[in-house]
């Protein structure tokens, strides 16, 4: 992996094996995708560019999305509630190669700040019963930095850490989200649209409304991306968020803050 792109060819950047994502990451294009703020087109048109750029230049260069890292304020402070975080994961783990989960992100822990050595955004993850480590002593934080803890959370079937397992029973049920050929779909407004993903002669849909009170109902064919692909029939296959997704012929029903899964 290569920690960024500043000081080397970006030639020799897509020919390594997994190419970070950093213009997406922090408090930048995913997030405000999630929040409802930034249109989701943004963070689409990005994903099908970066794939696009790392087949060119490697057959076995693939992207590796990731949301925060050590050098960054943790997602948890800026991602304000958990619906929030919860949009995050399923915009960035459901898209291909191998993303990266930042320990702690999926439990909400918090850290920011620029303490020595980074310390605040490296606390020990919370387990539950006990600390498997002490914190350090050049770390100032409060409270307010931790959460529930992954043992209160796997208890709770709408915790954030419940989630993140949803998100990533989802995505290893569909090889086509790790292997497939991206392409954008558009939905006519900034908080819905996904991708049509080829592989293997077969195709999958992932549609995401990122809005945080609005239902979209669309007729499938006549989104830009699948107006094209002459489908006439359409199947929910999972569904994940705080809303549900329906779909009968070709009019798909997405609640708030939602991500289907169509074929």
């Amino acid at each position: 992996y290569f920690h960024n792109t500043s000081h080397i060819n970006k030639q020799k950047y897509y020919n390594s094996i997994s190419c970070f994502y950093f213009p997406m990451a922090g408090n930048g294009t995913i997030a405000s995708a999630a929040r409802g703020g930034g249109a989701i087109s943004t963070f689409t048109k990005g994903v099908v560019s970066m794939q696009g750029k790392i087949a060119s230049a490697s057959s076995d260069g693939m992207l590796s999305m990731f949301l925060s890292n050590h050098d960054q304020d943790r997602s948890a402070g800026y991602l304000a509630n958990d619906n929030y975080k919860k949009m995050a994961a399923s915009l960035y783990l459901l898209t291909p190669g191998t993303p990266v989960i930042y320990y702690g992100e999926e439990i909400g822990l918090k850290g920011s700040g620029d303490s020595p050595e980074d310390a605040n955004r490296r606390l020990p993850f919370k387990w539950g019963d006990i600390w498997t480590c002490e914190i350090s002593s050049k770390a100032t934080y409060s409270i307010d930095l931790y959460t529930d803890t992954a043992d209160d959370q796997r208890r709770d079937e709408d915790s954030l850490l419940n989630h993140y397992i949803n998100v990533l029973k989802i995505r290893h049920s569909y090889p086509a989200i790790a292997r497939g050929t991206y392409s954008a779909v558009y939905g006519g407004k900034a908080t819905f649209g996904g991708f049509y993903i080829n592989h293997e002669n077969d195709h999958l849909i992932i549609l995401h409304n990122t809005s945080a009170t609005e239902t979209v109902t669309v007729n499938l064919n006549s989104l830009e991306g699948l107006s094209d692909k002459n489908l006439s029939i359409y199947e929910v296959l999972d569904y994940l968020g705080i809303s549900e997704a329906s779909v009968e012929g070709t009019t798909l029903t997405l609640g708030p803050q939602t991500t289907v899964i169509l074929h």
